[in-house]
């Protein structure tokens, strides 16, 4: 029995024709894909924003992102937010979005007093950690004493 050879060349060509074809199809499908719309301006961090911080102009950029990836609650001129305080950092390049900042009008004491408050908690916990040891520690001082 003698079996024919494929031939070597004909699969080349299949294998650049078919690779032609779906290049041509991804580009054909990517030129026409939605959300290409119009970019919308978009206040970013220019550098990292720590908690606390009051926005001022130099800290504050502006770019323009497609509207798609804009979160509804972005800030989209910085008139809007000049001189209000952020309650949670702010890396570079991230939206300035409504949520994360002070309402305008409130004072930075409105911010530390959770933290104080959490603080007492933690401070009042740690003694009483501290004071349950030092009973267990002299309970067992005294067994041992008795041995």
């Amino acid at each position: 029995m003698t079996r024919k050879r494929p031939h070597f060349r004909y699969a080349c060509l299949a294998a650049v024709l078919l690779g032609l074809a779906m290049g041509w199809s991804a580009q054909h499908y990517l030129s026409e894909a939605p959300g290409q719309a119009a970019a919308v301006p978009t206040v970013v961090a220019a550098h990292y924003i720590p908690a606390g911080t009051v926005l001022r102009p130099e800290i504050l950029r502006v770019v323009m992102l497609p509207a798609a990836v804009v979160p509804p609650q972005a800030v989209r001129s910085p008139h809007e937010v000049l001189g209000r305080l952020v309650k949670v950092a702010i890396m570079p390049g991230e939206p300035i979005l409504l949520p994360r900042l002070v309402p305008a009008g409130e004072q930075a004491r409105n911010l530390r007093l959770p933290m104080l408050a959490a603080l007492r908690d933690y401070a009042a916990a740690w003694y009483f950690d501290l004071h349950n040891l030092g009973q267990r520690l002299r309970i067992a001082l005294g067994a041992q004493n008795l041995w």
